[in-house]
């Protein structure tokens, strides 16, 4: 969810800056998740492909940040379709007032950014910490670990080493605690924690839900060559939309 990619990649961004592309799959990898939330909540394969859309999303917004020519205008946008995907978000994924969508995660990620990049007195220090601190006390979609996220993955923007270390141990520290798959595609993964005498630390280690967020890290670090368009509203209207319709299929369709 980004500004217009200029024709050049700037040099103080690393990774793969063809957010059009990106957006693309990230769109389909949260269609594969919520559609399982909805029809197939017993199918943690579909979950864990899930989890590769939300860093996506993440980099577009980074990548955006740094592109955009007008950042409040940026974050305007993000709280218009916070509010106009709240109802969607409610009724897709039977979820309640209190509960705010992913649009409030990002929005309170980047007027992050935005106040990092502003330093209008110690901006850089205090927005963020408003930032998590009011995501902490409002339930919503990824909470104070998704407005984190969006902080650490600016500051490591500038080189893909620094991406793939940042990724892979937030990962692990994100899976902590998160469903612990016992099979994937029929492999019975939990018997691997029988084979070597630290066998079930590493197994309840690596195989936890979130920590699979790490398979978004080759789309974000590895770039493209050739640039895609979507346009402007694409992928802000994707999210409501693709909720409308998971509702209406529950609701009038498949029963």
């Amino acid at each position: 969810m980004e500004q217009t990619l200029s024709k050049k990649p700037l040099p103080q961004l690393a990774g793969n800056l063809n957010t059009g592309f990106l957006k693309v799959v990230a769109i389909f990898y949260m269609l594969i998740d919520h559609t399982a939330v909805v029809f197939f909540p017993k199918v943690l394969e579909l979950r864990l492909l899930g989890r590769i859309a939300f860093p996506l999303f993440i980099w577009c917004g980074v990548v955006g940040s740094e592109l955009t020519s007008n950042h409040p205008k940026y974050l305007l946008r993000l709280l218009l379709f916070a509010i106009i995907s709240q109802p969607f978000f409610m009724l897709g994924l039977s979820h309640s007032w209190n509960q705010l969508n992913v649009f409030v995660t990002l929005f309170l990620g980047q007027l992050s950014l935005f106040g990092i990049k502003q330093k209008w007195h110690y901006s850089q220090i205090w927005v963020p910490m408003l930032c998590i601190l009011a995501s902490c006390l409002v339930y919503m979609d990824y909470g104070w670990k998704g407005v984190t996220l969006v902080i650490l993955m600016y500051m490591a923007r500038k080189t893909r080493s620094g991406l793939a270390a940042l990724m892979i141990a937030f990962c692990f520290f994100w899976g902590e605690g998160t469903t612990l798959m016992n099979t994937i595609c029929g492999i019975p993964v939990a018997k691997l924690g029988t084979l070597t005498p630290y066998g079930a630390s590493l197994y309840k280690a690596v195989f936890r839900l979130e920590n699979f967020a790490v398979l978004s890290l080759p789309f974000i670090i590895y770039p493209i060559g050739w640039q895609s368009k979507l346009p402007k509203w694409f992928s802000y209207a994707a999210y409501p939309a693709h909720l409308g319709i998971l509702w209406l299929l529950k609701t009038y369709v498949i029963r």
